[in-house]
């Protein structure tokens, strides 16, 4: 079963919906979880904080090759799911709001650790700015994000807004792949 019928099955069996207010869309392409695992370039050393896990395919890739995988999921319906069907010693789901934990003093980013994620398009700019300046930022963040996000995240000079200049004081952004709109059900815009 390719991943668009197991998640359009996973949905109906849970009654999940993905929501367009909470940014949800899920990625249906085996072959872009094994393009952002090899992006990671993740050990098994490695502490992973992933945002937005939905169904949970990337959780599951990312317990394989990471020591630790720390996945925050908004959503009540998807984390209960996550908590039963994803149950490796490796993973731990939990169900907050991601802003809420980088504003707090949260014990879960105390560690070293990587960001991972396919980013809910309405967190993106406060997620991103929140994660570079919170105290212990992250080695490195991989994420999923809309194009024109990522373009203006690693415009050049003459080209920058507020985000870009923000995001390229803190890091070093690279654009590293794009993928289409149709991998993702609701489908992206």
């Amino acid at each position: 079963m390719d991943l668009l019928e197991k998640t359009k099955q996973l949905c109906a069996e849970n009654n999940i919906r993905p929501a367009r207010s909470k940014g949800q869309n899920f990625l249906i392409d085996e072959n872009i979880y094994d393009k952002i695992i090899e992006a990671a370039d993740l050990k098994n050393t490695d502490t992973v904080l992933e945002v937005g896990p939905g169904l949970g395919f990337l959780t599951a890739k990312l317990s394989e090759k990471a020591g630790y995988v720390i996945a925050v999921e908004l959503d009540d319906k998807l984390a209960a799911y996550l908590k039963e069907n994803l149950k490796k010693e490796n993973v731990e789901i939990i169900n907050e709001n991601i802003l809420d934990i980088i504003n707090s003093k949260s014990q879960i980013l105390n560690s070293k650790y990587k960001v991972v994620a396919n980013l809910p398009y309405n967190i993106t700019s406060v997620f991103i700015r929140k994660m570079l300046t919170s105290e212990n930022k992250p080695t490195e963040m991989i994420l999923m994000l809309q194009k024109e996000v990522a373009e203006r995240i690693c415009a050049k000079p003459g080209d920058m807004s507020l985000l870009a200049l923000s995001v390229q004081f803190f890091s070093e952004p690279k654009y590293f792949s794009k993928f289409h709109a149709q991998l993702f059900i609701p489908r992206r815009k």
